[in-house]
């Protein structure tokens, strides 16, 4: 007879195999519809032109990858793209003790909610998305050529912020270190 602690032991290992399997799962089909995407924009182009694009300029690949990581960074970390993250994780909202309100978000243990929690999670992840968006929609749709500008002036202007909060933050750290030693 099996004591109860094997058991146990046995249960959480398997329900571990099983939330890696279904973890794989989700990752094959994301990758799936990625190429599948990436297949069927091709053949948007190809209808359309008779071929598919073919090459960036140096300033284009620039103002592209500029414009993508803008795109990245607001849907991974700023605070106007929380309702989006939001519909793909549980919110509990509740009080503290000292009165102040908090949201406790929890991702899905599985399913499309939960790859694309992990999705908008992933500044890694998200990146591919969002650059395949940026071209497809760059080639396709000629208005967009202004929209990924002033994307790109916008990451710009958050590089050199993050820049300048780094170099200011460390200046009140020497400044405080400075004064302690005084």
């Amino acid at each position: 007879m099996e004591s109860s602690s094997s058991q146990l032991r046995h249960e959480v290992v398997h329900q571990t195999v099983s939330l890696k399997d279904d973890q794989n799962k989700r990752y094959a089909i994301t990758i799936a519809v990625f190429i599948l995407l990436v297949l069927l924009a091709m053949l948007v182009f190809y209808l359309r032109d008779g071929t598919v694009p073919k090459s960036l300029s140096p300033f284009e690949f620039i103002i592209l990858g500029l414009a993508s990581l803008r795109l990245i960074r607001l849907f991974t970390y700023d605070q106007i793209m929380r309702v989006v993250r939001d519909l793909f994780v549980e919110t509990k909202e509740f009080t503290r003790e000292d009165g102040e309100a908090m949201v406790l978000r929890t991702r899905y243990r599985n399913g499309g909610k939960r790859s694309l929690a992990d999705l908008f999670a992933c500044p890694w992840c998200m990146g591919v998305w969002v650059s395949f968006f940026v071209v497809f929609l760059y080639f396709l749709i000629p208005g967009m050529r202004y929209l990924v500008l002033i994307l790109a002036l916008a990451g710009v202007a958050s590089g050199i912020q993050i820049i300048m909060n780094g170099v200011g933050s460390k200046a009140e750290f020497f400044k405080r270190e400075n004064n302690l030693h005084n």
